[in-house]
């Protein structure tokens, strides 16, 4: 039954909707310039979107059907122009990964680097305490044959050959320094006398061959311990800790390089 094109036909709108809903998949001939009118009318929005829709996929595929048919060159010009902007963001996106790893390894290496000064740090500290041993043994060998000079049988004659024999069994059994304390002891007693103690540390050409080459031991001593020592605790204990040290002091203030007396504490005053 056919529906007149009046305004007594939305009366029977259910039967239009179920026969409209269909439409497009039906063909044209079933219905009527009427029936597609009222249809139109009725629902003038789902049309104009199904027109517009149907417009572009008839555009799509008469569009795909000529590039398909296009040069193989037009075809690779075309893909390289589409696939350009996806290229240039995974070269930005590998730029920016390839950064961050980088700096990653650059700060591994930082702290290997870090790491193996530390360890070397610590090789060279212990090769130069190991080597301080030996250093203040010969030190002591020096101040033991000085202090022979100064009180043994060619000085004042107050040690005797046996006496002098057990103090170097005395050092050579874990006390380098007692030599070193005995001539300290030998200088302050001396020490309101500048010109004896002159005599005691470089009377002779002995003596001031023995105070010379401790103050050139002890120096390269001193050079070593800066070497590894980033912090001079090392440095100032020797200097100022140590039996070493004040009789070291002792014969540069001697020799006029240290203007400090390292037994009273009192700067000297230059002429």
């Amino acid at each position: 039954m056919l529906i007149p094109d009046s305004d007594n036909s939305r009366a029977a709108l259910p039967t239009v909707t179920t026969r409209v809903a269909s439409f497009d998949t039906l063909p044209a001939s079933l219905f009527t310039e009427s029936q597609y009118g009222l249809a139109r009318r009725l629902w003038p929005q789902y049309y104009h979107h199904l027109d517009h829709s149907r417009a572009f996929l008839s555009a799509w595929h008469r569009r795909l059907g000529d590039f398909v048919y296009l040069p193989s060159a037009d075809i690779g010009s075309f893909l390289e122009g589409a696939f350009a902007p996806l290229a240039f963001l995974w070269l930005v996106i590998g730029h920016f990964m390839q950064q961050k790893e980088i700096t990653a390894n650059t700060k591994a290496i930082n702290i290997q680097e870090m790491s193996a000064r530390r360890l070397e740090l610590h090789s060279r500290r212990d090769s130069y305490f190991k080597l301080l041993s030996l250093v203040q043994d010969q030190l002591g060998a020096i101040a033991s044959f000085h202090y022979m000079s100064v009180v043994g049988p060619t000085g004042t004659g107050e040690l005797s050959s046996d006496d002098f024999t057990d103090l170097r069994s005395q050092s050579s059994n874990g006390d380098p320094s007692l030599f070193i304390r005995k001539m300290i002891g030998v200088v302050v007693d001396s020490n309101d006398e500048p010109d004896k103690v002159q005599e005691i540390l470089f009377g002779t050409d002995i003596r001031t061959r023995h105070s010379h080459n401790f103050l050139n031991t002890f120096q390269r001593l001193l050079d070593s311990a800066e070497s590894v020592d980033t912090d001079r605790m090392v440095t100032d204990a020797l200097l100022y800790g140590s039996a070493f040290g004040i009789y070291y002091r002792i014969l540069r203030h001697a020799e006029g390089d240290d203007r400090m007396n390292p037994i009273t504490g009192i700067m000297a005053v230059q002429s």
